[in-house]
């Protein structure tokens, strides 16, 4: 930007002149800043400082569903944590607290293999046969199903935003965003569901449902969790592409039964591959 024109900073409302804003220090957008290559360095600018910006982000991640994404893109970003780096800090939030939940959703793929619930009898010979094949008991071999599970689900959480960018692009039949900026939100969305919807809603739902056996806990979890996706997806689309409410619930609807397959093929193909590398 050249030093003689003059913008209205995305974060202030003050008038600007140059790259940075005098008053808040917001750096102005270029379109080169929303990129694959940009967003790559921001990964490696290193997590979070554990800051006022780090809890706004939070808390704006669930109450104000699109509100992250929408700032982004339109380049009031220096009080709030990048997509990327949301993503991560909810991706270690997540994995620091599932251990110490009892909630059916959250149980590693061992413990659904053995309620029969997601696996096929393929995955349950080839289970018995890596116990026979080890020489060791079940219970050894499921400690260490449990920490090699762990390590891959960390690495493979970020598969989840591909496709569920995609699924936003379609859904953008006027092409208002670009494919990164679909993935934007796509990362919040990410974040939003295995922070809030997961352990949040997770851990609320579990523990009213302490009592009942693990069948009725399982499908009050997953009925409470969708709802709140419904929810969050409904609010974010009105607020990052400018939707009427109704086109809005529509769409949730519609994301709603396309992020559950995804998210079952996810954890169907983490058990598989957690098995393969034992």
């Amino acid at each position: 930007m050249q030093g003689s024109e003059t913008r209205t900073c995305a974060t202030c409302g003050a008038v600007v002149t140059g790259a940075y804003c005098a008053s808040c220090g917001e750096k102005s957008l270029v379109r080169e800043e929303l990129t694959l290559a940009e967003q790559a360095r921001q990964v490696w600018s290193g997590l979070v400082r554990y800051d006022a910006k780090t809890l706004r982000s939070l808390v704006l991640l669930g109450l104000r569903p699109g509100f992250l994404a929408f700032e982004y893109c339109r380049g009031a970003r220096i009080r709030y944590l990048k997509p990327v780096q949301l993503f991560l800090l909810a991706n270690v939030l997540y994995f620091l607290a599932a251990p110490y939940l009892e909630v059916p959703s959250l149980r590693s793929a061992l413990e659904a293999r053995f309620e029969g619930k997601l696996y096929d009898l393929h995955f349950d010979a080839a289970f018995r046969q890596q116990v026979e094949a080890s020489g060791g008991a079940v219970g050894e071999l499921a400690q260490q199903f449990r920490e090699v599970h762990e390590r891959w689900a960390r690495a493979l959480l970020a598969l989840l935003v591909p496709p569920v960018t995609l699924v936003l692009a379609l859904f953008d039949t006027r092409r208002k965003r670009t494919l990164i900026e679909q993935a934007v939100l796509a990362l919040n969305f990410v974040a939003f569901a295995v922070l809030y919807a997961q352990v949040g809603v997770g851990f609320a739902v579990g523990k009213l449902t302490n009592s009942a056996d693990p069948a009725t806990a399982e499908v009050a979890v997953t009925a409470a969790t969708e709802a709140v996706l419904i929810l969050w997806w409904t609010l974010a689309f009105q607020r990052f592409y400018g939707w009427h409410w109704r086109r809005g619930l529509l769409q949730a609807l519609a994301m709603a039964h396309l992020v559950f397959p995804l998210v079952i093929g996810y954890r169907y193909l983490l058990g598989w591959l957690t098995l393969w590398t034992l």
